[in-house]
């Protein structure tokens, strides 16, 4: 089943003219009635850390992108086929905190975003704190005491017996 889906998301083959307009978005993937766009790809692609963000970035990357992507619906699918899973109660519970953090995420992105602090705010706060930034050097030393004893006996070699 796996290699059917992605063989037809390795078909380039373009939409039905009445289906292609503006409005329509382009379709990387299909899997049952579920599609996987160009633009959720991207979506997905840019939510990723800088290095991975960049491995994937790449033709390779997206293939292989979509085709995790792909497997991710085709699991998803058994599970709710098999086992019926999407009605266990673990699974509702996991659902309902992660539509939380989302909440909880976007809130702190709106607030927060690159742009909710000026220059000029940035710039204030480093004159007043400047002794934060501006700390002397430091150095840490440390030393390790060693009995008499222990030495003699690392001295011998005989530690090469012991370990």
């Amino acid at each position: 089943m796996l290699a059917v889906a992605l063989v037809a998301c390795a078909r380039k083959t373009p939409p039905a003219p009445e289906r292609a307009t503006e409005a329509t978005v382009p379709v990387v993937a299909r899997v049952g009635d579920v599609e996987i766009t160009v633009a959720e790809l991207k979506a997905t692609i840019e939510a990723q850390p800088p290095a991975i963000k960049q491995r994937n970035d790449t033709p390779t990357g997206r293939k292989m992108l979509v085709e995790r992507l792909v497997r991710a619906e085709l699991l998803a699918r058994e599970a709710r086929r098999r086992r019926g899973l999407e009605q266990s109660p673990e699974l509702r519970r996991l659902m309902k905190q992660q539509l939380v953090n989302v909440l909880v995420k976007g809130a702190v992105d709106d607030r927060l975003g690159p742009e909710a602090i000026s220059d000029v705010e940035i710039a204030r706060y480093y004159e007043t704190h400047t002794s934060e930034f501006n700390r002397p050097e430091e150095v840490r030393v440390s030393q390790i005491v060693v009995p008499r004893s222990l030495q003699s006996y690392v001295a011998n070699g005989s530690s090469a017996h012991h370990r």
